[in-house]
């Protein structure tokens, strides 16, 4: 088993896929991950939910 990282640099992000499920996507880069946070909302996990929607300016 291997721990693949991938990084786009010019956008300042981290790209962690873990399985079948998905990834964790993490930067500093607050712009970029709101607008993916706003195109696939509808994939992420309950898991951080609520964690993710305080960051980005959703209600619970």
């Amino acid at each position: 088993m291997a721990d693949i990282y991938l990084f786009n640099l010019s956008k300042e992000v981290m790209v962690f896929p873990y399985d079948d499920r998905g990834m964790d996507i993490v930067g500093p880069n607050k712009q970029f991950l709101k607008e993916l946070y706003d195109q696939f909302e509808q994939y992420l996990l309950d898991y951080d939910k609520q964690a993710m929607d305080a960051v980005f300016g959703k209600n619970p």
